[in-house]
């Protein structure tokens, strides 16, 4: 059972995140587009009956104007707002600026996505002939830090900006929670990300119950004669009831995926078993890192971490709230959860995988790995045709 609620968004859409840029220090400011996701944030919350005792933000524009645009839609505006660099976005050094699409065909879309996503991969770091050198490091908001100016990054990786946000996060916004505060952290993609990795480790793992699972299935199968129906016994610890209607769609592999809150991504076993475990992908929505769905003696537990490969798929869209519920400990009691429209957030999820790509890439990518088990090497599935079939189970 959760004991603390958690949100953590990503700020919303400026001009560079439209232009496709390399934004990262650079204090640009809220776009049109992203005034509007700060609010319906905002909207979203209130629907939800959110009442913040604290918000936590980076120190650039974006952070905080997204803040105080969502306290001004819950009519919070007298809550407590707290900045701080170490909540900024990822430091990309000399990328700052450049065009994630024109970088992919010059220098090939792996590249890009490795410097955008993965963990310890650092960008070539910024130098003082960089045109925004001097606008990063002459700001007045940096000489006022905790760390000295010549002490700042030049270039982080992801586990760069994890390791310096862990302070913040164990001496300030952790003690805030443990006192029963509801938090809003409005950060970065990046910071947003660093934070998931660290929360979203359940060491005791999470027993799923069946009826969490009652629900809808979502079934992709590669064969177009032939449903293997056996496949459901050994993912499912539960027996069917009656199924009423199966679509085949033709993919490159099977896929069955639980839409309920917690929408676990599972490949397809090619045996059956009780004991061992499956790998399992579980984003809130349709991308995230990687969770073990294991089996003992007949009840299903999450363990669940994100590991240093995972995180390159978690895909965080502009100014969309995301609930962690939170045990004693500070740790994820379950995968975290986007709030709001699921087929809006999927769209905006696929808009921010688009970034980075060169004409044409999703095809590409998806003839080249059609061997992989893994769903994040296809194009996203709202970009697919795909059919929904609902499922009755017993206990």
């Amino acid at each position: 059972m959760s004991k603390h609620r958690l949100i953590i968004l990503r700020h919303g859409e400026g001009q560079w995140n439209k232009e496709n840029r390399f934004c990262s220090w650079v204090d640009q400011k809220l776009n049109s587009d992203g005034l509007e996701e700060a609010r319906n944030c905002g909207r979203q919350l209130k629907a939800l009956n959110f009442e913040f005792d604290l918000v936590f933000t980076s120190i650039l524009n974006r952070s905080i104007h997204t803040a105080w645009l969502i306290l001004e839609e819950l009519g919070q505006e007298w809550v407590p707002v707290e900045s701080s660099w170490r909540l900024n976005e990822r430091h990309y050094g000399a990328l700052i600026g450049l065009n994630r699409e024109k970088m992919a065909l010059n220098h090939g879309e792996e590249q890009v996505r490795l410097w955008r996503r993965s963990y310890n991969v650092t960008p070539p770091p910024i130098e003082e002939s960089h045109p925004f050198f001097h606008e990063i490091y002459n700001d007045r908001r940096y000489k006022v830090c905790d760390v000295p100016l010549d002490q700042l990054p030049r270039s982080e990786s992801l586990k760069d900006v994890l390791e310096r946000l862990l302070p913040y996060w164990k001496e300030r916004i952790s003690p805030e929670i443990l006192k029963g505060k509801t938090v809003l952290i409005s950060a970065h993609g990046n910071s947003s990300r660093a934070l998931l990795k660290h929360l979203e480790v359940l060491s005791d793992g999470l027993s799923l119950e069946n009826s969490l699972l009652r629900s809808y299935c979502l079934l992709l199968h590669l064969s177009v004669t032939v449903t293997r129906l056996s496949m459901l016994s050994s993912i499912l610890p539960m027996k069917i009831l009656s199924l009423k209607v199966i679509f085949l769609v033709e993919l490159r592999m099977d896929f069955l995926c639980i839409l309920d809150e917690h929408c676990p991504w599972a490949t397809v076993p090619d045996h059956t078993g009780t004991e061992g475990s499956r790998r399992c992908w579980t984003p809130s929505g349709w991308s995230s890192g990687g969770y073990e769905l294991q089996v003992s003696s007949g009840n299903w537990t999450w363990k669940s971490s994100i590991s240093d490969e995972d995180i390159i798929n978690i895909t965080l869209p502009t100014g969309v709230p995301i609930l962690l519920e939170l045990d004693e400990n500070l740790r994820a009691i379950r995968p975290h959860q986007f709030l709001g429209n699921q087929e809006a957030i999927q769209a905006a999820i696929k808009k921010v995988d688009d970034q980075g790509k060169s004409h044409g890439w999703a095809l590409e990518k998806a003839s080249e790995n059609h061997s992989s088990t893994r769903p994040f090497d296809f194009p996203q599935p709202t970009a697919i045709l795909f059919a929904v079939s609902k499922i009755n189970f017993s206990q």
